[in-house]
């Protein structure tokens, strides 16, 4: 089930956002058809979601035990539901079933702190804060929207602003050599990249990339070296962060974990993909059941196919490889976690 951006600006405070924010949202939304007496959450409750009522009715108790029924066409179902932290009411489906939205709060809180920024107005202070030049506005703008900024803390984000360093490049300047150590990330702030790996002597392009992509992350974070070759294929500029920021404020605040029951839960139910990113004979002398082998470095190909609203959960036996593919797919909008306790469960295959 699906909710739609149109749908969405029914509600408060959401009418007000802008329409990529309401495009983001509602990709990231989940709908849900709940039976009656299921509930949503208790009082003290620390959820990190809010729910908006589409369909139905909705009781809320408060301590003293008074309870009132909360339903879809009332103007106050236009709020999202019992929506402080930690919850201060009880709230569960009073009608036989009730159509819900699920948002993560952080990323709705996100999008309604930027939609409150006027562009013109209020972006060029934003760059002075960072101290950015100003002809960074249409580039901050297209930045936070992407999948990586559109889940990290706002105050992570400020900070990434101020650690950013520019540097010009001319075109077929190289940027990253295949074979090198890493030692930062990059983000496109203007001109087009081009991927290239060198194959018994040839040079095989990968792929190419614009602003606001960012390229950089295995090396940094699965502590290899550079597995391709990047090359300005025109002139232009890139924002780069060193590996200490980019680990501390960048890839350790996405990184979700979940234990291998769970996993199997999602992957049995259809909601779920297992991969193994080890490479192939590794894979082939025991892996989990379920589970394909998309080694790391076909990763970013191969999920050009993905399904978007499923869970990945990606493992390898050191976990330097799995943190790095979750990166990969988290910066390509997808709903990665890494498996938890991975060395343990390919342990016991042996």
């Amino acid at each position: 089930m699906y909710v739609s951006a149109q749908r969405l600006r029914s509600f408060i405070p959401l009418q007000g956002l802008m329409n990529e924010s309401l495009a983001l949202l509602a990709q990231y939304a989940k709908v849900s058809r709940l039976k009656q007496d299921t509930i949503l959450f208790k009082i003290g409750d620390h959820s990190p979601y809010s729910y908006l009522l589409l369909d139905g009715e909705i009781e809320i108790s408060t301590k003293k035990g008074t309870a009132t029924i909360l339903r879809s066409d009332h103007e106050d179902a236009l709020y999202p539901i019992g929506n402080l932290v930690p919850r201060q009411v009880n709230a569960k489906i009073a009608s036989t079933e009730a159509i819900l939205v699920r948002l993560d709060r952080n990323l709705l809180e996100k999008e309604l702190t930027w939609g409150q920024i006027d562009y013109n107005q209020d972006m060029p202070a934003l760059c002075k804060l960072s101290g950015l030049p100003q002809d960074n506005q249409e580039w901050i703008q297209a930045l936070l929207h992407t999948p990586i900024f559109f889940r990290l803390p706002m105050s992570n984000i400020q900070l990434l602003f101020k650690r950013f360093r520019e540097i010009s490049y001319a075109k077929n300047e190289v940027i990253i050599r295949e074979g090198d150590p890493g030692d930062s990330y990059f983000i496109i702030r203007s001109g087009i990249c081009k991927v290239v790996r060198n194959n018994f002597g040839n040079e095989i392009v990968l792929g190419r990339m614009e602003a606001p992509e960012g390229f950089g992350e295995q090396a940094l974070i699965a502590e290899q070296p550079r597995n391709a070759t990047v090359v300005m294929e025109t002139s232009g500029s890139l924002m780069s962060l060193a590996k200490k920021d980019f680990i501390s404020l960048m890839q350790a605040p996405l990184q979700k974990r979940v234990q291998l029951s769970k996993a199997m839960k999602w992957v049995h139910a259809q909601r779920g993909r297992l991969l193994d990113v080890r490479s192939e004979t590794e894979f082939n002398r025991g892996h989990l059941a379920e589970a394909r082998n998309i080694p790391l470095y076909l990763l970013y190909l191969k999920s050009t196919v993905f399904a978007a609203r499923r869970h990945y959960i990606v493992y390898c036996d050191s976990g330097a490889r799995s943190e790095a593919a979750a990166f990969l797919l988290t910066k390509k909008g997808f709903d990665s976690y890494v498996l938890d306790k991975a060395a343990e469960n390919l342990a016991m295959l042996r």
